[in-house]
């Protein structure tokens, strides 16, 4: 007959192939639970696409303009070779009439195609409404109080490194703002001109702090650290190849303003990580845009809208 009251020394030569009661060791895979948007996670992606697709080709339409047209491929044009664009002139590039028939969208389309753009944006945002409601809505005060510091920091990084350190400048040509001004080009009718105002500031404040942060912190950091994101929960710790493929979205969509980009992302981020809830960040965007609108306004500084 065995005894069951074994000495400490006795259970260190038990069998090693018997059922031990003590926890085992805690796992250091990523926690994992059911998908957080299930078949809604659609929801964090499609409407940044149509968003981004439609307003970036408003923003590019001279460039594809001058692009096509140099390289020799609209009628009426002399051919060049590839990459040569006309040299910068006081006065505005003109081109054939023929070519202009062949493209004759250009910059002034603008605020058409940006009304168009923000229209097919909202119509995918009410069929994503379900799924925008899965993420509770909490809003805490940091928010708030960082959507206001965080035009401060834009406009005071932006200013400091136009006017000393430079990145901007190097980094400029990776692309530009519009810099459409509604009060110039359109002071030849009022109405359309306050109509697209209203417009312009329900991108800025409504619909683009909504698709921006979904699909920054509810898709794509999550897939950059993991190809099955949805089973990862929000707001979780996350691997480098996540946080800095998430903070270098601020500089590569703003090489402009490269730096207040940096850091303002970057503070985005750090109330993410730190409050878990992508609701939080959706204010400081909404905030900060807001902010900046009635700045460029206020001081015409065209080259931040």
């Amino acid at each position: 007959m065995i005894s069951e009251n074994l000495t400490p020394d006795d259970e260190s030569t038990s069998s090693p192939s018997e059922p031990s009661d003590l926890p085992a060791a805690p796992s250091k895979e990523r926690v994992r639970g059911p998908r957080v948007f299930g078949k809604w996670a659609w929801t964090c992606w499609l409407p940044f696409l149509v968003y981004y697709c439609s307003i970036q080709s408003a923003s590019y339409l001279d460039y594809v303009r001058e692009h096509a047209l140099v390289k020799g491929h609209a009628p009426g044009h002399e051919e060049t070779h590839f990459g040569e664009f006309p040299e910068d002139k006081e006065e505005p590039q003109t081109y054939p009439e023929e070519a202009n028939h062949w493209f004759p969208i250009h910059s002034s389309w603008y605020p058409q195609i940006y009304v168009i753009g923000i229209g097919l944006t909202l119509i995918t945002m009410v069929m994503a409404i379900p799924g925008y409601r899965i993420p509770p809505f909490r809003i805490s005060w940091l928010s708030i109080v960082l959507g206001i510091l965080g035009i401060v920091i834009w406009i005071g990084l932006f200013v400091l490194d136009r006017d000393y350190i430079g990145l901007g400048a190097k980094f400029g040509g990776l692309g530009e703002r519009e810099a459409f001004n509604p009060f110039e080009k359109l002071k030849d009718n009022p109405t359309w001109m306050y109509q697209f105002l209203a417009i312009r500031f329900l991108g800025l404040v409504f619909v683009v702090p909504i698709v921006e942060e979904f699909f920054l912190r509810a898709f794509l950091l999550r897939y950059l650290d993991d190809p099955d994101w949805d089973e990862i929960p929000l707001g979780v710790a996350i691997t480098p190849i996540g946080f800095w493929g998430i903070l270098a979205y601020g500089p590569l969509t703003h090489p402009a303003e490269f730096l207040a980009a940096a850091v303002w992302f970057g503070m985005v981020q750090w109330v993410y990580l730190r409050t878990k809830n992508v609701w939080d960040c959706v204010v400081i965007h909404a905030i900060t845009n807001l902010l900046l609108g009635l700045y460029v306004l206020k001081y015409s500084a065209w080259e931040l809208w």
